[in-house]
């Protein structure tokens, strides 16, 4: 019993670390957009302030989406077809 018990806890905490890992890259990817944004605009002297907050969000929702995709396994029905193939049995479906 406390076996099956450590393994349930093992996976949480693997699954919370994936989920942290996929949000932190996120927040960068998406941050040095704003960055990018702010800084061409500045050489238009837009005053643009992007906070780096939206960008935190919008990671937090784009991970958690993945999280579940790859929870539910999207897509595995697909693997090993040619891209033409798998493209063609999505839109069947």
């Amino acid at each position: 019993m406390q076996e099956g018990k450590s393994g349930w806890k093992k996976r949480i905490v693997d699954e919370f670390r994936k989920l942290a890992i996929a949000v932190i890259y996120l927040w960068v990817f998406l941050s040095v957009f704003g960055l990018y944004r702010e800084i061409v605009l500045a050489n238009y002297q837009i005053n643009y302030s992007e906070k780096f907050g939206f960008a935190l969000i919008n990671a937090v929702i784009l991970a958690k989406f993945m999280w579940l995709g790859e929870i539910l396994h999207a897509g595995r029905r697909t693997v090993g077809r040619p891209n033409n193939v798998a493209l063609a049995a999505s839109r069947r479906d």
